[in-house]
């Protein structure tokens, strides 16, 4: 996929995911379980639109940020044999896969943020509410693995000279 489709990807993900944050908001009690402990128990709480809104900003502003962060460093990669792969004839191709690799983590990261809206919202539905701790874990895992796959695809790609 181009830069450009993978930039429409991760403006439909960021706006897909607040979407479905914003119409899940009625599924949320008020005041809700906002904050869990380490065994899933509460130990906070907040109203619905305070949660909603932080909900709202923090999955469209982290993944924004990170992949600014990641664009910001196109020009100086910390690549094998820079000078090769940074040369005129290759400057533009490589510079592309930057900027669509960050993109693919932003994608990456506004799922996660997503899935983690949906636990909360499982988590509500029982009383006392519980963050299922498992789901959480799990996807945790998943969303690791998926960082580190993400990761050796970029050194993959470079490993080996053209």
């Amino acid at each position: 996929m181009n830069r450009t489709l993978w930039m429409a990807v991760f403006a439909a993900t960021l706006l897909g995911a607040a979407m479905a944050i914003v119409l899940s908001g009625p599924l949320l009690p008020d005041p809700m379980a906002s904050r869990f402990g380490p065994s899933g128990a509460v130990e906070g709480w907040s109203s619905r639109s305070a949660y909603l809104a932080a909900m709202i900003l923090g999955t469209i502003a982290l993944p924004v940020v990170s992949v600014a962060l990641l664009a910001a460093r196109i020009g100086r990669p910390k690549i094998p044999h820079p000078e090769v792969w940074l040369a005129a004839p290759r400057r533009i191709e490589t510079l592309t896969y930057f900027a669509t690799h960050a993109l693919r983590l932003g994608c990456m990261l506004t799922l996660f943020l997503a899935f983690v809206h949906a636990l909360a919202i499982d988590a509500n539905r029982h009383q006392p509410p519980h963050l299922p701790m498992p789901s959480l874990v799990a996807g945790g895992l998943l969303f690791g693995i998926a960082l580190i796959a993400w990761r050796l695809a970029l050194r993959r790609r470079f490993r080996t000279l053209p």
